[in-house]
């Protein structure tokens, strides 16, 4: 069993608006996982065990198709922005349609005569599982790819069209929450099993979190930092730089979200552990924030590989603003570990203008999460409670409720998470605002020095 997780690098396009466009998606090729192409396995054709890997000219297009992203970020008012993006992806799609016809594997000719699969890793999970029976996708996984219409719930034939991508190649798509089939006998001891939930992980981690309705929002301080906020069953298209998605589907009901991405989150505090030795082990970073009154002026903008949302400035680079002689190592601490706060309320306040939904509190998880003095000092930003629950593993949680749902073992009413500490703001709006204001600075500083 073989997958492409990144072939050999993809030649750069010749023109500049390619070039700019395709430097706006290499992030997202180098950090996705390839997508898993299957050779069609009927009883009389192959063995149901043989996949093969997909070429890199098709994983070219799939993250090609990744820049009609930037089309739903920009802002409707910048129309030639737009305009301008829009035939530059056209002409990126030429190119990455050559590079996908010129596959050594001859992936072109097998797509078009229906002998190959195509799908994300939960299609190649349940294609498995199923013993090769079962070719699905969930609508919140579909959403990804970045080749599905989130309005309509189905493929978009325009983005198929464009890419030149057969649709018989792709999983059906099925809801969140649905009884998909059963296990083949011979991986659990002859017992066939209801695979009954397939979800991608923020969305799992939102469900698990029980965000159920509009307006239900987490945050993740993992290596990076991922935000989600349920908007119901309408969606919200951002005018702030976040990403319109699927969150999932039960049954007939779909609940949409808004996400932003943080690039660098927790990964600070590994770089000033590693490369700047500021101490042995993560866990001492709380007491070390907490042994000093405030940061002495010093703010850290961890724009390591750029900032996301709501920037989305990929030029920048990480800054460090308002040293003095009587700043130490623990004022570097404490700005690092408040900067993942301020992260989180810029992205925060972008869903807050686009959604026009009010919060009242926000759920956290993550390795990060455990830290008292960030989740104090996040509550205090955004004057709101803040909530840690006592189950770290939300995503599996959300992934085995959905799956419970399905098969009737629990009701939603039913389902929930036990609260280890509630963190309430214990510091005046006016005081928060002025750190806040004095961050927004040293974002300004970070982004003017490229």
């Amino acid at each position: 069993m073989a997958m492409n997780v990144s072939a050999q690098a993809t030649p750069m396009p010749e023109t500049m608006p390619e070039r700019r466009l395709f430097d706006s998606v290499r992030w997202m090729q180098s950090t996705a996982t390839g997508p898993t192409v299957i050779e069609a396995a009927t009883p009389t054709q192959m063995p149901r065990n043989r996949v093969s890997t997909i070429s890199n000219a098709i994983f070219s297009v799939c993250c090609a198709s990744a820049t009609h992203l930037l089309l739903t970020i920009a802002p409707a008012r910048k129309t030639a922005r737009k305009k301008a993006l829009s035939s530059a992806l056209r002409r990126l799609s030429v190119f990455a349609k050559q590079r996908y016809k010129k596959a050594p594997t001859s992936a072109y000719e097998k797509a078009k005569k229906g002998e190959v699969l195509f799908g994300t890793m939960d299609s190649w999970i349940v294609w498995k599982l199923s013993g090769s029976l079962t070719h699905i996708t969930d609508v919140s996984n579909a959403s990804r790819t970045l080749l599905f219409n989130i309005h309509t719930l189905s493929w978009d034939e325009e983005l198929l069209e464009m890419f030149d991508i057969p649709r018989q190649i792709l999983p059906e798509v099925k809801p969140t929450s649905y009884a998909y089939c059963k296990t083949a006998s011979y991986h659990f001891f002859g017992q066939e099993v209801p695979i009954c939930s397939v979800v991608g992980d923020q969305q799992a981690a939102l469900f698990g979190q029980g965000c159920f309705s509009a307006g239900g929002i987490k945050n993740t301080y993992g290596t990076g930092g991922f935000m989600l906020m349920n908007t119901g069953d309408k969606i919200v298209e951002s005018k702030n730089g976040l990403l319109s998605t699927v969150a999932w589907q039960i049954g007939n009901q779909v609940n949409y979200a808004l996400e932003g991405s943080i690039f660098v989150s927790g990964s600070l505090m590994k770089w000033l552990r590693d490369q700047l030795q500021l101490f042995e082990n993560t866990k001492d970073t709380q007491g070390m924030a907490e042994s000093v009154e405030n940061t002495n002026g010093v703010y850290i903008v961890p724009a390591f590989v750029g900032l996301g949302a709501p920037y989305w400035d990929d030029a920048c680079q990480a800054t460090i603003v308002g040293l003095t002689f009587g700043a130490n190592k623990n004022h570097i601490v404490r700005a690092a570990l408040e900067s993942m706060a301020y992260q989180s309320k810029d992205v925060l306040e972008a869903m807050k203008q686009d959604s026009q939904i009010e919060i009242s509190s926000m759920k956290v998880d993550g390795g990060a999460a455990t830290n008292n003095f960030l989740l104090q000092f996040q509550s205090d930003l955004l004057q709101m409670p803040v909530q840690r629950f006592k189950t770290n593993e939300l995503t599996a949680l959300g992934a085995a409720y959905l799956a419970g749902l399905s098969c009737g073992y629990w009701t939603q009413d039913e389902l929930g998470v036990d609260l280890q500490k509630e963190f309430v703001p214990e510091k005046s709006k006016e005081e928060m605002d002025s750190l806040y204001s004095n961050w927004k600075k040293a974002v300004k500083t970070c982004q003017s020095y490229k």
